[in-house]
Formats: C-alpha cells, sequence, structure tokens
C-alpha cells in the first residue's frame, strides 16, 4: 500500500512544535507513518531453522529420492491461517523467525508453481538456536503422476520371466506378468493418482521358481513421472536378505511397541518371536508382516512382565540372521491415589475466589484437580494445577453465590485422592459510576469497507473512549500524559499499549462478574505497567469486555452512513470541530469525553480526540463477502516483522484526513503507547 507523507510545510509545523515541546521537556507523540515505519521486530531475536527432505516412503527406498522439484515453500503458523516464511530454489537450506511455537507447512512445486508434495509439522518450538527440520514430503491428495521403473540383469542368469506385485500403500495389491526385452523389463504406468505405492518384482525361471526379489517403495507426485533404473548382479539372485537394523522396544500404555528400520529390498516380509526369559527359549508370534513393515504393536504382555524380542527378514531363499532387541518391562498399574492436600483455604473477592493448599508429600504426586459447584447447580469443568502450584484464582464466578470448592490430589498416572472441599461466596459490591462503562446497542448490519461487503452481528460499544477516571479506578493506575488537565478525570485515558487494553478488559469484566474474554500468559513485566509482551488468546463465546474489531469500528462510526465522514462529506475545520477534537481546535490536549457532537447511533468521539486501539492485526482487507470478521493473521515473517495492530479515528494531533471513517492505514507496535492512543470497548 502507498504510503502518504506529509507536505514540506507540514513537516515545518510539526518541527516547530516538536521544538516547542522539548523546551518544556515533553516527548513529540508519534505520528501515523513514523510509527509504523519504526515499529520493531516481535520477539527476542531471529531463530535460525534447517530445512531438509527425508528421502523415504515409509522407511523405504523412494522412487525416486525427490521429485524433480522447481522450488519449495515454507509457512508457518502460531495458530492462525499460514504465512510464507521463505521460497527456496533447492534444499536443504537456512531460512529465520523470529522464536515462538509453530506449526510448519513445507510445500513443493512443479515448474509452473502448482504445489504437488506437502507435509505439516506441529507444536516446534523455535528458540534462539537453529532447529532442523527434516521433512518427509508426501504427494498431495489430487491429480496424477507416471511411473518407470527399469529392472535389468546378467545376461548370463536364467531369467525366463517377471511378476510385478504394485498397488497403493495399505490397499490392495495386483499382480501382473512384465513384459521381458532382453535382459530388462520396465514397468510404465501413466495416469497413477499421487500418492505413495508398493512395487514388487519377482524374478523367475523357466519352472516358475523366484530367482531375485525386489521391492521399492514409489513416491507419486502431480504431473511428475518418477522414474530410475535397477541393475541386479549375480550375487542378488538366491540371495536371502538383508537383517533388519536399529531395533527399539518400548512401553506405552500397557503395550509394547517394537520399531526397526528396513536394510533390504528384497524380503517378502519379516517374522517375529518373543522370549520372557532373556533370550533363553523364544515364542513365535503367529503374524508375518508384510514387507517394509517397519512397527509391531504386542498388546499381549502381562503387567509385571519383562520381554525381549528378535525380528529377522524373510524371502524365497530363506530368512536374515535376527536382530534381537533389549529387554522391556510391562509395570504392574499403581492403584493407590496420593494424600489428599492438606490445609485447604479460599479468599472470596468480587466475581472470583482465590484458593489455596498445601501439597501431599507422595513421590509420584503430580499436581491437584480443582472443580467447583455453585449452591443448586451443575459442577464446573475441573482445572489441573501441576506441582508445585499451590494457589489458584477461580474467575467468572457470580456475585453473591455460594460454591464448593473440591480439591483432588494426582499422581502421575491419573490416581486421585477423595478430596477436601472449602467453600466461599464472592461478595456483590454496587461499582461506582466511574468504573462502568455506558454502552450502546448497535444493530446487525452490514457496510462497504472499499474491498468486500462486511457483515455484523449485533453488539454494544462503550458511549464514550475509556476515561481515566474509568482507568484509574479498575487498574489502580493511570499512565495519562495529561493527567494534570482540569477535566482530566473525564478525558481519555492515553498511553496505554494494546497489552494494557485487553487486561484492562479482562479486570472490568471481573469487576461486573462476567465472563472474561481474553487469556493472558507470559504477561511482561509480570506485574505492573505498562504490559510491554504477553501471550493474548480470545474465547468470544464468552459474555465479558473485549476491544472492537476494526470492522465493528468502522460500522458503528459509520452509523449507517456512506459518506467520507459520519457527519457527511465536509472537511472545513468549523464543520470539523464540531463533531471532533483534532489539530485546529484542541490546542494540543486531550478533552473531556462527550462535549462534541455524537454520530447517529449516539457514539461521541468516533472521530478525534484519541485514536483507539482494535482487537485486529493491520492488514490488506480480503476481497468477498466478510461476516464477523477478524483482521489479519498474526505477523509471521522473519526476524524483521513489523506489522502492527490497528488504531482508529484520529486524533488531537492530526488533521481531518485522519479522521476520515474508512481510514485504514495505522498500524501500531502493539507495545507502544503514546499520548494520542486510547481506546473503548465492545461487548457481545
Amino acid at each position: 500500500m502507498t504510503r502518504n507523507k506529509h507536505t514540506a510545510i507540514g513537516l515545518v509545523v510539526f518541527v516547530v512544535f516538536a521544538f516547542t515541546l522539548l523546551a518544556v521537556g515533553c516527548t513529540v507523540p508519534l505520528d501515523a507513518e513514523k510509527a509504523a515505519d519504526s515499529s520493531p521486530a516481535l520477539g527476542s531475536g531471529p531463530a535460525s531453522l534447517r530445512i531438509t527432505v527425508e528421502e523415504a516412503v515409509l522407511g523405504r527406498t523412494v522412487l525416486p529420492a525427490s521429485p524433480s522439484l522447481a522450488s519449495y515453500t515454507l509457512s508457518a503458523s502460531s495458530g492462525g491461517a499460514f504465512a510464507k516464511v521463505s521460497d527456496f530454489s533447492s534444499l536443504p537450506a537456512n531460512a529465520a523467525i523470529v522464536p515462538g511455537t509453530y506449526s510448519f507447512l513445507l510445500e513443493g512445486k512443479d515448474s509452473a508453481g502448482k504445489v504437488v508434495l506437502a507435509e505439516t509439522k506441529t507444536n516446534i518450538l523455535v528458540g534462539t538456536t537453529q532447529v532442523s527440520l527434516a521433512f518427509a514430503l508426501s504427494p498431495i491428495a489430487t491429480g496424477e503422476g507416471s511411473i518407470s521403473l527399469t529392472l535389468t540383469w546378467p545376461t548370463a542368469t536364467s531369467v525366463a520371466s517377471v511378476e510385478t506385485v504394485f498397488g497403493k500403500i495399505g490397499q490392495s495389491l495386483t499382480s501382473a506378468a512384465a513384459t521381458i526385452s532382453g535382459n530388462s523389463t520396465n514397468f510404465a504406468r501413466t495416469g497413477v493418482a499421487s500418492g505413495n505405492y508398493y512395487l514388487s518384482f519377482k524374478v523367475k525361471d523357466s519352472n516358475g521358481k523366484v530367482l531375485a526379489t525386489v521391492t521399492e517403495g514409489v513416491r507419486v507426485a502431480q504431473n511428475l513421472t518418477s522414474s530410475k533404473t535397477i541393475s541386479l548382479a549375480a550375487s542378488d539372485f538366491n540371495a536371502s536378505p538383508a537383517a533388519p537394523t536399529d531395533i527399539g522396544a518400548v512401553n506405552s500404555s500397557g503395550q509394547i511397541v517394537l520399531t526397526w528400520r528396513d536394510a533390504s529390498n528384497n524380503e517378502t516380509g519379516f517374522t517375529i518371536e518373543r522370549s520372557s526369559d532373556s533370550g533363553s527359549t523364544w515364542q513365535a508370534i503367529p503374524a508375518t508382516l508384510a514387507a517394509g513393515s517397519l512397527t509391531f504393536t504386542d498388546s499381549t504382555v502381562a503387567a509385571g512382565s519383562s520381554v525381549m524380542y528378535r525380528i529377522k527378514a524373510l524371502n524365497e531363499f530363506g530368512g536374515s540372521a535376527w536382530l534381537v532387541s533389549g529387554t522391556v518391562t510391562i509395570p504392574v498399574p499403581d492403584t493407590t491415589p496420593p494424600a489428599n492436600p492438606t490445609s485447604p483455604t479460599a479468599t472470596a473477592s468480587t466475581a472470583q475466589v482465590t484458593l489455596g493448599w498445601t501439597n501431599p508429600a507422595d513421590s509420584d504426586f503430580s499436581g491437584v484437580e480443582i472443580s467447583w459447584t455453585p449452591v443448586g447447580g451443575s459442577p464446573a469443568q475441573p482445572i489441573i494445577v501441576a506441582k508445585p502450584g499451590t494457589s489458584q484464582i477461580i474467575t467468572g464466578l457470580s456475585k453473591g453465590t455460594s460454591y464448593t470448592f473440591t480439591i483432588k490430589a494426582k499422581d502421575e498416572i491419573g490416581n486421585k485422592s477423595g478430596g477436601v472441599t472449602v467453600s466461599a461466596t464472592p461478595p456483590v459490591i454496587p461499582l461506582p459510576s466511574t468504573v462502568s462503562a455506558t454502552m450502546v446497542s448497535i444493530p446487525a448490519g452490514s457496510f462497504n469497507n472499499g474491498t468486500s461487503v462486511v457483515t455484523l452481528s449485533p453488539f454494544k460499544l462503550s458511549k464514550y473512549e475509556i476515561t481515566q477516571s474509568q482507568y484509574q479506578s479498575v487498574t489502580g493506575n493511570n499512565p495519562s500524559y495529561f493527567a494534570s488537565n482540569p477535566d482530566a478525570a473525564t478525558c481519555p485515558v492515553e498511553q496505554v499499549t494494546w497489552y494494557d487494553t485487553v487486561e484492562f478488559c479482562n479486570k472490568l469484566s471481573a469487576l461486573e462478574g462476567i465472563e472474561n474474554v481474553y487469556t493472558i500468559t507470559d504477561r511482561s513485566p509480570a506485574t505492573g505497567y505498562p504490559i510491554t509482551n504477553a501471550t493474548v488468546t480470545q474465547d468470544l463465546t464468552k459474555t465479558g469486555y473485549r476491544l472492537p474489531t476494526e470492522a465493528q469500528w468502522e460500522y458503528a462510526a459509520r452509523s449507517g452512513t456512506t459518506s467520507t465522514y459520519y457527519w457527511g462529506e465536509a472537511s472545513d475545520d468549523d464543520t470539523v470541530g464540531q463533531y471532533a477534537w483534532f489539530s485546529a481546535n484542541s490546542g494540543y490536549k486531550t478533552h473531556g469525553v462527550g462535549q462534541k457532537t455524537a454520530n447517529a447511533y449516539g457514539l461521541y468521539d468516533m472521530a478525534g480526540n484519541v485514536w483507539e486501539w482494535c482487537w485486529d492485526w493491520w492488514g490488506i482487507y480480503p476481497s468477498g463477502p466478510q461476516t464477523d470478521p477478524l483482521g489479519a493473521p498474526p505477523p509471521l515473517v522473519g526476524p524483521a516483522a513489523t506489522r502492527g495492530r490497528v488504531l482508529r479515528s484520529g486524533s488531537w494531533y492530526n488533521d481531518a484526513s485522519r479522521s476520515v471513517v474508512a481510514y485504514h492505514y495505522f498500524d501500531y507496535d502493539p507495545r507502544g503507547k503514546d499520548y494520542v492512543v486510547g481506546f473503548r470497548v465492545v461487548r457481545p
């Protein structure tokens, strides 16, 4: 998007004003363009990724190792939509991203740019050291490709026929006689649906006796040909398969999971035996596993038993050497719960209760389970507090309602104690008028944002910007630069970060005894203000206060109009001054809310006074109809991600052009605070 720059006259005015403020020890407010351009990268620094491709289909030889691809794209998501991190012409390669926890998507593309292979890896923690990501790219579920495999053998051998066995892995296989030309045969297929396939050649003499077996895994991708030539040597005839390698046996929830690597491509299957006496005697496990198998789960081992396994590959000429595992034990289940927690306490405050307890000394104690039931009501979903935690705040409770809380100790396998109980009643405390937000009901409807038609459900928006007195009453803090204004109590609060505003929403919800919308973790600093970083998620099924989305803000500001400003088209100072505090009439300071003319919905200061934080990350509007949109996904790309949260309305510092109702320019670092930035709140 092209960003408008100041005119030369505007810059002169700005410089004069800046020196005036600096002369009295003030800071210069961040203008929209300057703020957006100077926003620093999110995270504590770039993290390095090493991207590679695993060259195997289900652990077996790949045909080919990697289909001929023109490019790769790596994308990432931290909970929203995937956003591109980097493009590569070949792999392995390096990429960089802001530290965090992500899901990654690697896509392989053909020369036309069409995605033909892909794989997703989830819940990858990326820190400040290099992380290696190996993707076993699988064909996408659409499209068709081709296979061409040529098998050759020495002229002196007595090969009379070749049988092929082919099919998609996990589905039925089909046998067919191959056509021989001299000392070779070619398996060719076109129009093969994308996927991973099993292909086996059985080379036979004139009596139908198998002389050699070759098995391959085949990766088929859209619009690509998977091709390879395999040349048998004389030593490959009448040869037993090589033994598997890297065997492992682990207990998984009372079952033994056996894994290994396939070191051969001429086996027809595997056989497994189990020993309960350290290998003195062996018991055959009846099932013979198919060629290409890489795992086996044994659910027949009794609790308290210790066992070991051995496995060998089979074909028509015999078996490989045995590969022996270590010993693994199925423990006897522990059915003894830990002791109860002791010394339970419950301290009630407005709409919440703080619980405390002393943990038991059991060595296998893992945490407590807390449940609570209101008098005459149904129990809430229990929550878990992991050790060494000894307290928990339960929020969203109804004022004046008595609750019984049950605290049970848990061990590592889920055994629970009988529990101890404690009761408390959150008090009913009348809210002072300086706390409550006056809300205006906004009807459902639609508007055109210039790119698409946006439809919104009904909601309530605060009639005024949140004032200094409201913010002080709810948070115990007033960060405002203009706190010394004669009318400061009714002036909008400013110098709040985006994180400050979402915590205010939760605190106001708690005071009114309604459910918090936001979950705030990793708060920095842990206490106090301003909050400069946190992880914030929202649950829109809750009834509490929240920031407006950008779409809600514009729809409410328009109040049914389609004009440039919500009062019409006039932009002269006198007309604008009837509706807004802006640079021409503000005296370069904030003013008490509600002094100018309201819009058609009865909302005040939807233009000027202070910019207002919205929920959304700033981004280009999508095309096509939108219903209750939540804005762009979080910025993920590289260490220089600078896209911020949306601000709307203009301010006392800006001219009338920033009060245009559709103005969609200001993207501001959520960690930033300024004396031109405030907010208002929404409820459903």
